[in-house]
C-alpha cells in the first residue's frame, strides 16, 4: 500500500511482529530499504559476534554457548533502529526496514493514527500463525455476506465467491 491508495476491499494476513523479525533474521538478515552504510555497520557488528564468539563456541562444541550467541545476534538485529515499527511503516507506505520512525525520533501520532485508520478500513486481518482459524473466520464472513448482503460489514458483493468457498 502506498500513500494515497484507498482500495475498496483489503484482506490481509499479518505475521506477529516478533515472529516476523525472527523470520527476517533467520532468512539472511533482511535489510531492504536500509542505507548501505547503515547495513554495513550492522552486518559487521553481527559478523563480529558470529565469527568471534560463535567460532570459539563451535571449536569447544558448547551447544548452549552457540545458541546464546545466536540469541545475542538476533537481539542486536531486531532492536536496531531500522527494524522498529515495521507494520506502522508499511501501513504508511514505507519499507519495513527504512529510516522512517527511528528509536530516538519524537513520537509521531500522525503516523500511528494513519496506520490505525488504514487498518480499520481492512475488511479482514488474519494472523499468519493462526492461519487455519483466520481462514475459517474469513469463510464465515464471506458466507454471511452471501446470505445477508445488507449487513454493514459486508463488502463482498463484487467478489467471485468460487475462490472463497
Amino acid at each position: 500500500m502506498t500513500p494515497g491508495d484507498e482500495p475498496k476491499i483489503v484482506i490481509s494476513m499479518f505475521r506477529r511482529p516478533k515472529d516476523r523479525l525472527v523470520s527476517s533474521f533467520l532468512d539472511n538478515w533482511h535489510h531492504e530499504g536500509m542505507p548501505q552504510d547503515t547495513w554495513k555497520v550492522l552486518k559487521n557488528s553481527l559478523k563480529k559476534l558470529l565469527f568471534g564468539n560463535y567460532t570459539r563456541a563451535l571449536k569447544s562444541g558448547d551447544r548452549k554457548t552457540q545458541a546464546e550467541i545466536r540469541v545475542v545476534m538476533a537481539k542486536e538485529y531486531m532492536l536496531h533502529d531500522y527494524m522498529l515499527g515495521c507494520y506502522t511503516k508499511m501501513l504508511n507506505g514505507y519499507d519495513c526496514v527504512s529510516g522512517f520512525l527511528r528509536r530516538n525520533d519524537p513520537f509521531n501520532n500522525e503516523v500511528l493514527n494513519l496506520a490505525l485508520e488504514r487498518i480499520r478500513k481492512f475488511y479482514f486481518v488474519g494472523i499468519f500463525e493462526e492461519y487455519n482459524k483466520s481462514i475459517s473466520t474469513l469463510h464465515i464472513l464471506a458466507n454471511n455476506c452471501r446470505s445477508k448482503p445488507q449487513t454493514v460489514r459486508c463488502k463482498f458483493q463484487e467478489i467471485n465467491y468460487s475462490y472463497i468457498t
